[in-house]
């Protein structure tokens, strides 16, 4: 009886296998097709986007143990990374969201892509680096990020002069160059939180092109509003108009 039930059944099942291979088959090439779309167009978007699209340089440079290391990577890859002092120049390149200038593989924004990120090249000058590669890399950087240590005032004359004499090397290169004196380790209690841009001589011309910026490499506080005096200029105003109301998604950590 079994046997006989089988053998009733075959035709039926192999009407059903016949339409049903088919039918896998396509959905199985449609599957592959749509896969090799989106891998060409990854593919071509990146090809695009680097010939079309030049890397935004900033270039950070403080005393040392100031946490230039540590803020480069805060910025690069949105969490903190315990570092050890950089001996020679380094150079990491990073995409940032438009949006929320979070790092755009973090980014909660899913209408983000390479044509809308934008690509930064952040530029760190080692302890063991000589004048002669700080004055190079000064010439290329039109957006430099000046870093404070807030836990130690007694370099702070030091550092400002420091930070005067870059600005005016740097001043003499660059047409419309920008710079953010970010005072780093601000969330260690006792750490010296004020002001000191009236301290720093400045040329009159640059008093709206640096800002004072109180921060932590560590919490993640200061970094946005860092980036984006730095980056948003005029090309990414429109696209950006409601940035100041994006949470600081760096902070995530």
């Amino acid at each position: 009886m079994g046997l006989f039930n089988v053998l009733k059944r075959l035709p039926l099942e192999c009407f059903r296998w016949a339409f049903r291979v088919p039918c896998l088959a396509v959905a199985l090439v449609v599957r592959t097709v749509r896969l090799a779309v989106r891998v060409l167009q990854r593919m071509l978007g990146s090809l695009l986007f680097g010939i079309v699209s030049e890397s935004e340089r900033i270039l950070i440079v403080g005393a040392p143990n100031s946490g230039k290391s540590a803020l480069l990577y805060r910025i690069k890859l949105g969490e903190f990374i315990q570092t050890v002092a950089t001996s020679c120049y380094i150079e990491e390149d990073t995409t940032l969201c438009h949006i929320c200038l979070a790092p755009s593989e973090l980014c909660m924004h899913c209408e983000v892509n390479h044509f809308d990120a934008i690509r930064v090249c952040l530029c760190e000058c080692g302890i063991n680096d000589d004048n002669d590669v700080v004055e190079d890399q000064i010439k290329y950087s039109s957006r430099v990020l000046l870093v404070l240590d807030s836990t130690d005032p007694a370099a702070t004359g030091s550092a400002l002069q420091h930070i005067a004499n870059i600005i005016t090397q740097h001043n003499f290169f660059h047409q419309s160059p920008k710079y953010v004196l970010f005072n780093n380790k601000t969330d260690i209690v006792g750490s010296n939180t004020a002001s000191l841009m009236s301290q720093l001589n400045k040329p009159r011309h640059l008093q709206n092109r640096i800002i004072w910026v109180n921060g932590s490499a560590l919490t993640g506080e200061g970094i946005v509003d860092a980036v984006k005096f730095l980056l948003l200029d005029e090309q990414w105003k429109i696209r950006t108009s409601s940035v100041h109301e994006i949470d600081d998604l760096i902070q995530f950590n």
